[in-house]
């Protein structure tokens, strides 16, 4: 059974669920620290003169070193309206806005405490309209403590895996001998960004994956499917 593991990110780009779909389960990894400049509080969606950041403003001070799943949202911000206005303003003229924009609205309609609820919340919402669920595992809910490459591969036992999914970087810092000492065999997901119709202007690749749900609708999953597949 093949694991991906990844931190719960906010909308994800299109490489993050062409992971999920290659993969047979997957752990959303929210017992590590949170970094200051990634993807779990922030993403970029189509902006009136290129890509502009979607961020999530998060209770910070005092609070360095905590990590994902402790993570408070800071909710004196009204920052849910101002992103839902934005989302609608850049994409209501786009083929499939109105198709999902329901169940995506209801997401920011709602106020979340924690950070990573929130994100859950919209990867799972994502997944289904993007028909690539896959089981998935919160890593803190595990019972299993490590740093880096043996986290990884302890969690990737922990739920009966017996292959790990890396992302292309995994070869840069992986320790593999970790894996392969406990039986588990090492796979890389090589993501090449796929091309698809933006409604309008240029193409800009790397945007959250509802710039591709709003633009292609249910051929959404064939364009993330093209992107990637698995080598050792």
């Amino acid at each position: 059974m093949r694991i991906a593991i990844h931190q719960p990110e906010y909308l994800g780009y299109l490489g993050f669920y062409n992971k999920m779909m290659n993969a047979d389960a997957w752990i959303l990894l929210d017992n590590v620290q949170l970094a200051k400049r990634d993807f779990v509080r922030r993403n970029r969606i189509r902006g009136p003169n290129g890509p502009m950041w979607l961020s999530i403003p998060v209770i910070t001070k005092g609070r360095y070193y905590q990590l994902i799943q402790e993570v408070e949202v800071d909710n004196t911000q009204s920052w849910r309206k101002s992103h839902w206005k934005s989302i609608q303003y850049q994409y209501q003229r786009a083929p499939y806005f109105e198709q999902y924009a329901e169940q995506l609205a209801s997401i920011y309609e709602s106020e979340w405490r924690l950070l990573a609820d929130l994100n859950i919340a919209v990867i799972e919402t994502m997944a289904r309209l993007l028909t690539v669920e896959r089981p998935t595992y919160l890593a803190s809910q595990l019972g299993v403590n490590g740093n880096s490459s043996q986290l990884l591969a302890e969690l990737t036992q922990a739920v009966g895996g017996d292959v790990y999914l890396s992302g292309p970087m995994g070869r840069d810092y992986l320790d593999e001998s970790l894996f392969h000492e406990r039986g588990l065999r090492v796979e890389y997901n090589d993501f090449t960004h796929p091309v698809y119709p933006q409604a309008q202007g240029e193409f800009v690749p790397y945007l959250a994956a509802i710039d591709l749900l709003f633009n292609c609708g249910p051929a959404s999953r064939d364009v993330i499917a093209a992107g990637g597949s698995q080598t050792q």
